[in-house]
């Protein structure tokens, strides 16, 4: 039957690349004209998505337009008969008449009720066949045309794993189309023809690394199981703001300060096209602290004073604070956005500063906060704090300490050491501008002293650091 009929087609395309591959898996609604097809011989039909020979006579061909190739692969899922009894499917390549073609066919040639042999035929001669076989009802056939030799390949439950392998030689070398033959009441379906074998890669596996990651972290790494078959790994994050190093089963993401949540995947490609791709593998970007704010407390605090609080706003994705201090002598106590400082009898002046801490990093520091250090014990807060001019400091042995704006003030002179024990005291006396007092301090270890001067009205001191 020659009827022109217009029908729907579907053609599916392999991936492109050396070995692009055709295709028809004969999607389309029941007719008796095959679009994309020429019936050689034999009434041929699209039937429950299937090709068959809708009239069956004795040997029946049909050819995919376009085909022709010397060397190639063909492969389709072939069906046994509903009726028990001899019939084939075959696919044919070569092919330029019903007696000018390479065709490779499997049997029922018992009346077993299956397909229980397989033959090589070469422009109409059988030249190899093995009987006895059991290759079941529904099977995928592959045949392979290289030069002179044909080979023939069974995937008996149709698992992706080909089950039996047969190879013979052929005189007939020739260009010719590419098709499905058949024998009474067979089916084909997704037939395809290329021009070399090949197969897909297998399905992915399950991704392996670590599902949370930081902003701005190198180098991580996640992996696949090897894929069976594939020569590259596609590898595609969705988020945004991470770059893949690798297409093998192994490789690292750089991950952007900017980088955001998303999942990642990867499937195995070859010459033949992608395979299936793998489970999504949900990755997680956790925040750097934000920059640390401005810290609050006093700048101005007495030697050997204790829990002095300090602190600074919450710090957001901060799980822990570092606070820092920069001179010494101080001790700082807590780990949260508020803390306290201890001071001993040597602390020195320092800046004080904090930043955000959490199991990706820390964050950006705060501004410094200047925090100054004096001998408040004794001394009347009215007072007046006067400028002492200590020279050489640090020194060795003898100073020379002087007091500009100071005038006729009657005090007394001491030096205290770093554990708040007195080193030497004077006797009262009497300041001048122009004075100049001497002192001897051979006989004391290196560290850290405060001179203090002390009036009725005023206080004044300075640090002297003595080193040897």
């Amino acid at each position: 039957m020659k009827t022109l009929i217009i029908v729907i087609l579907i053609f599916t395309f392999a991936a492109t690349g050396v070995n692009s591959q055709n295709c028809d898996n004969f999607n389309v609604a029941n007719t008796t004209t095959v679009a994309g097809w020429t019936e050689q011989v034999g009434d041929w039909a699209i039937n429950n998505s299937a090709l068959s020979v809708s009239a069956p006579s004795s040997w029946n061909f049909i050819t995919y337009d376009g085909s022709t190739q010397a060397d190639g692969c063909i492969t389709a899922r072939l069906q046994y008969g509903s009726t028990s009894g001899t019939q084939f499917m075959g696919l044919t390549g070569r092919y330029v008449s019903p007696t000018s073609n390479i065709m490779v066919k499997v049997q029922d040639n018992g009346s077993s009720g299956y397909f229980d042999s397989y033959f090589f035929y070469c422009d109409d001669i059988s030249i190899a066949t093995t009987q006895g076989l059991n290759f079941g009802t529904d099977l995928n056939m592959q045949v392979q045309y290289s030069g002179t030799t044909v080979t023939l390949r069974i995937d008996i439950d149709r698992n992706g794993t080909w089950d039996s392998t047969y190879t013979t030689t052929v005189t007939n070398t020739g260009a010719g189309l590419c098709g499905v033959s058949c024998y009474e009441k067979g089916t084909a379906d997704d037939f395809c023809y290329a021009a070399s074998c090949c197969t897909l890669p297998a399905a992915a596996g399950t991704i392996n690394g670590s599902p949370t990651v930081c902003e701005g972290e190198l180098g991580t790494s996640y992996s696949v199981p090897v894929i069976t078959d594939a020569t590259s790994y596609q590898w595609s994050y969705s988020g945004t703001g991470a770059s893949i190093n690798g297409s093998t089963e192994s490789i690292t993401i750089d991950f952007a300060m900017s980088a955001t949540d998303g999942s990642l995947t990867v499937f195995g490609q070859n010459s033949c096209g992608d395979g299936a791709v793998s489970a999504s593998f949900p990755i997680t970007i956790d925040p750097l602290p934000a920059d640390a704010g401005t810290i609050s407390g006093n700048d101005s605090i007495c030697l050997n004073e204790s829990g002095v609080a300090y602190s600074v706003p919450a710090i957001n994705d901060a799980t822990s604070y570092f606070w820092n201090y920069s001179g010494t002598g101080v001790t700082i106590n807590g780990t949260g956005n508020s803390v306290t400082l201890d001071l001993d009898w040597s602390s020195t002046d320092g800046d004080l500063t904090v930043r955000g801490v959490n199991s990706c990093d820390s964050g950006l520091v705060s501004p410094a906060f200047h925090i100054t250090t004096y001998l408040c014990e004794g001394i009347d807060e009215n007072t007046v704090n006067y400028p002492v001019s200590i020279v050489p400091n640090p020194a060795t042995d003898m100073i020379s300490i002087e007091f500009p704006g100071i005038e006729n003030k009657d005090c007394i002179l001491s030096i205290v050491n770093s554990i708040g024990q007195t080193v030497f005291v004077s006797e009262t006396f009497k300041l001048q501008t122009t004075n100049k007092v001497f002192i001897n301090l051979e006989t004391q270890p290196a560290g850290n002293y405060v001179v203090r001067i002390v009036g009725s009205d005023f206080t004044a001191q300075k640090k002297l650091i003595i080193s040897r």
